[in-house]
């Protein structure tokens, strides 16, 4: 076989191909753009199209049956320095911890330590922080899918957490549902290349002459609803800015460098795949106008009977209301990302100058450089 997929836009880059391949075919390698796709050993394959069946494009098995419409509620967690370090309302914390309490494993997505983003197992509690915090990035999935399918036959809890695709290709691969096995997915906003991302902390980096250890692209020292980031050096040194002028975060919300498959996503919809989903609960102050918004808020979808039992375990760590299914719907739950435009000559220009001047030629709002350049001459006027 020559390849898995039919066109590279239709692959998620999820990995069940290279891991349903019995004699370790296929590998996840990197494309010019910095997005991965599985590569065959045409020595090694035998051509027994395991990869194709476990591909949630070609076969796309209903393993699990969701319910045609969730059950929406609004709640946060009731710890509120919890809640402050999470992303939301720090829902999928309480998730972890209470796996993690019950002999479980998290999994979920980590920076480490060159600042690529892995998929890894948590099952130490004291490491629960590392998989908090959103990363904005497409995660490596490495081996995280024999390491669920390892757990699961044990007899042990999963909480697997991760991208809509994500969740699709483990199910895939296992073919089946576990008792033990819990899905949390995200309302995704597409996934961006990680070599754009490698390239942005690499010009950072030179520019501070600082080394990055951590971003967190949702710092709420100004609180949930103000978009902030703060990016940690080594050295302790710490860099907060608006978001919207923040130079990758720029470029993830522009969706000009997320992956092409994206724009075929077939998740985005109200009828999920995984037992819950979870997300921030933007526009809550239309519906219900006195909620405390500060330390973060979160919109939980449940799916599935299983994901239900589960977040009924943890409520009594959480404040918790139902709410109308039209509250929650947003153009994610509803369709795919319409792509960029310009997605393909940003991308081109990427290639031959590098992420900031691709960034400037494409994603820099002249209308923004206006204003900079007018700030700047009166503070020049107000030194002299």
């Amino acid at each position: 076989m020559k390849q898995v997929y039919d066109r590279k836009e239709n692959c998620f880059g999820c990995s069940a191909c290279m891991s349903a391949c019995p004699v370790n075919a296929i590998e996840m390698k990197e494309d010019k753009h910095g997005f991965l796709f599985p590569v065959i050993d045409q020595q090694k394959c035998i051509d027994c199209g395991k990869c194709k069946r476990s591909c949630q494009i070609f076969e796309h098995h209903n393993i699990v049956e969701t319910w045609e419409e969730p059950e929406v509620y609004v709640c946060h967690n009731l710890d509120r320095e919890d809640r402050f370090q999470s992303s939301s309302g720090g829902i999928a914390h309480v998730l972890a911890q209470y796996i993690l309490q019950n002999q479980g494993v998290v999994f979920g997505a980590v920076y480490d330590e060159n600042m690529n983003v892995q998929h890894v197992a948590i099952s130490n509690i004291d490491d629960c922080n590392k998989i908090r915090k959103s990363k904005y990035v497409q995660s490596n999935m490495q081996d995280t899918f024999f390491e669920v399918e390892k757990i699961l036959r044990l007899g042990k809890k999963v909480l697997f957490i991760g991208t809509p695709c994500q969740i699709g290709g483990l199910y895939q691969f296992l073919g089946k549902d576990y008792d033990g096995l819990y899905t949390v997915d995200l309302i995704c906003f597409g996934v961006p290349s990680p070599l754009v991302f490698k390239e942005y902390i690499s010009w950072f980096e030179k520019k501070e002459r600082q080394k990055v250890t951590f971003v967190d692209w949702r710092d709420k020292k100004k609180g949930w609803s103000v978009s902030s980031t703060k990016i940690v050096c080594k050295s302790g040194k710490e860099y907060t800015m608006d978001s919207n002028q923040n130079e990758y975060y720029q470029t993830f919300s522009s969706h000009i460098a997320i992956r092409e498959a994206c724009g075929n996503c077939i998740y985005t919809n109200i009828k999920r795949y995984a037992d819950l989903t979870v997300g921030d609960y933007w526009g809550i102050e239309k519906f219900k106008p006195n909620y405390d918004t500060f330390e973060g808020v979160s919109k939980v979808l449940i799916n599935t009977e299983k994901g239900k039992a589960l977040f009924m375990k943890i409520s009594d760590k959480l404040y918790m209301e139902r709410m109308p299914i039209e509250t929650a719907i947003r153009p994610n739950l509803l369709a795919p990302l319409k792509l960029h435009e310009k997605r393909n000559e940003f991308f081109n220009y990427f290639e031959k100058k590098g992420f900031y001047k691709a960034y400037r030629k494409y994603v820099f709002s002249k209308k923004e450089n206006k204003y900079i350049r007018k700030v700047k001459r009166i503070l020049k006027k107000v030194i002299r």
